[in-house]
C-alpha cells in the first residue's frame, strides 16, 4: 500500500493521511548509499555545520540522521512547521539556516535530495 493510501482513523479528520513508517520504509537504501558516497568523499558526518534534507516525515528524519551518524543541531527542522515541501525542502531549509546565522563562510553544508538520492557537499 502507499504511504498516503491508508485510511483515517476511525473518527479521525477526513482528507489525505500518510503512514509515516511507510514513507520511512520508501527510502530505504538511500541512507547506506548516501553514508557510502560521504565515506568516499572522506567525509565526517559529525563534521557537518549543517544538513539539510528532504522531509517527507519527522521519524524519517530522525532515523536518517542516526543512521548516517549525523549530529541533531546540524539539522534545518523544517517539517513541525510546513510539512511535506517536496523540491522547495532543501531551498526553505538553506533560507532558515540564512536567518539564523548559521550559514558563515568556511561551514560545511550537505544536501540530501531523497527523491533523487543525490547529496551535496557544499563549502559555504
Amino acid at each position: 500500500m502507499p504511504p498516503c493510501s491508508n485510511p483515517p482513523r476511525p473518527g479521525g479528520p477526513p482528507g489525505l493521511h500518510f503512514d509515516s513508517e511507510k514513507v520511512l520504509a520508501s527510502f530505504l537504501g538511500i541512507d547506506t548509499r548516501a553514508a557510502q558516497w560521504l565515506k568516499e568523499q572522506h567525509t565526517d558526518p559529525n563534521e557537518f555545520g549543517l544538513v539539510c534534507l528532504h522531509q517527507p516525515s519527522v521519524p524519517f528524519v530522525r532515523t536518517f540522521r542516526e543512521r548516517l551518524g549525523i549530529q541533531p543541531d546540524a539539522v534545518v527542522p523544517t517539517f513541525h512547521r510546513t510539512g511535506n515541501m517536496g523540491a522547495a525542502t532543501l531551498h526553505l531549509q538553506l533560507a532558515h539556516a540564512a536567518d539564523q546565522g548559521r550559514l558563515r563562510p568556511g561551514i560545511q553544508v550537505v544536501l540530501f535530495g531523497m527523491a533523487s538520492g543525490g547529496v551535496m557537499l557544499i563549502s559555504w
